[in-house]
Parts: C-alpha cells; structure tokens; sequence
C-alpha cells in the first residue's frame, strides 16, 4: 500500500469519528489518488464504496431537471440505507453538478449524521480552505476546512493546518 501513512489517518478518524455531530471524514487530492485511498482503506474494513457518479446519474436520468434537483437527497439516503455504521463513496463529482443545485457538503454532511461517511473529494486543501474547482467556473465551491475532518493526499488534515 502506497498510501499506508494516509490510510492509517484515515482510520484513525473512521475510529473517532463516532462522536462527532457529522461524521464525514473527506480524503481530498488528485482523483486517482483519492480513488486508490478510498479504495484501499474501505478494502481493509471489507467495505466496497459506492461509485456516486455511476449510482446517482443512473437513478437521476428518470426525472427532468427540477425533479432531480428535488430528488437528490432521497437517492442519496437510498443508496446508504443498507449500512449502519460505515460506508465510502468515491466518484462524487456529480454532486457538483450546477444543474442540480446542491450544496455538495451539506449533502454529505446530512448523510453522515448517523453513519461514518468516508468520501473522495477532488479538489485540494489550501490553508484553511476546502476548495473544488477553480474560481469562476459553474462547479467551483470554497469552504473553510474547520467545517468537515479532511485528510489530504499529501497527509495534511484539516486541524494541522498552517492557517
């Protein structure tokens, strides 16, 4: 394993995790990257993630855009409601989508109230801020890292930032 140092904080945080009030911990990075921690991290907990892209723009083709907009949340919750304690999703760039008018950690974060979340995050962790995308473009997000536990794929989380 590669990543064996970020796989470890990881877990670390899956194990602490139970006592915070949203249990999102967020692997952020480069997409291969964050795809091979995922992967590797939810193999030695003998979990398989769900592919979000794959999983939500299949259930959403049915509904036209306001419906999907307004459907988001309960395909999201349908696609966890089999776990109780765990769960990693990968692939979540389609919850950026501007078309469907998310707030993509707040989604997340409603999720991982009751269950640990482990999700991929494309983007990076820059000094106190969670960023996906570049500014100016439909999907560019930009949130301070104190509000969700980050592990970057450098090994940097977000309460050992230099602010």
């Amino acid at each position: 394993m590669k990543n064996s140092k970020i796989n470890d904080k990881v877990d670390s945080l899956i194990l602490s995790g139970n006592e915070l009030y949203h249990r999102l911990i967020l692997v952020v990075g480069d997409g291969d990257e964050c795809l091979n921690i995922i992967n590797e991290v939810a193999e030695s907990h003998k979990k398989k993630p769900i592919n979000i892209n794959l999983e939500l723009s299949e259930k959403l083709l049915q509904f036209n855009n306001k419906r999907r907009q307004l459907k988001l949340q309960s395909l999201m919750a349908d696609l966890i409601k089999d776990e109780r304690e765990l769960i990693f999703l990968k692939n979540t760039e389609i919850l950026f989508d501007s078309s469907l008018q998310q707030d993509p950690l707040k989604l997340l974060q409603s999720i991982s109230r009751n269950i640990t979340v482990v999700a991929s995050w494309n983007g990076k962790l820059y000094k106190n801020k969670l960023i996906y995308a570049v500014p100016n473009h439909s999907e560019y997000r930009e949130y301070n890292s104190n509000e969700v536990i980050v592990v970057s794929t450098e090994g940097k989380t977000s309460f050992e930032l230099d602010c």
